[in-house]
């Protein structure tokens, strides 16, 4: 299961890990919102955005990937 967070995700974690459904979150904030800090025990494995958030989150299971972007939107035209 993929998380972006938010609070309607809670359920969806505790049901993920309660089926034994691997769970993965993505912080795309400098410092984790109220959701990631709960389910980050939950979760499997963690992306961020920033090196500088995996300060605030176990280190064994973090990696920065930075922000998922299609490559459509970087090479866009106005």
């Amino acid at each position: 299961m993929f998380s972006k967070a938010g609070f309607v995700s809670v359920p969806v974690i505790l049901a993920a890990k309660s089926l034994r459904i691997p769970i993965y979150i993505h912080e795309s904030d400098m410092t984790p919102g109220l959701v990631n800090k709960i389910s980050q025990t939950l979760s499997t494995k963690i992306f961020t955005s920033f090196e500088k958030t995996k300060k605030f989150l176990p280190e064994y299971k973090t990696t920065v990937i930075g922000s998922p972007i299609r490559k459509e939107i970087i090479n866009g035209s106005a």
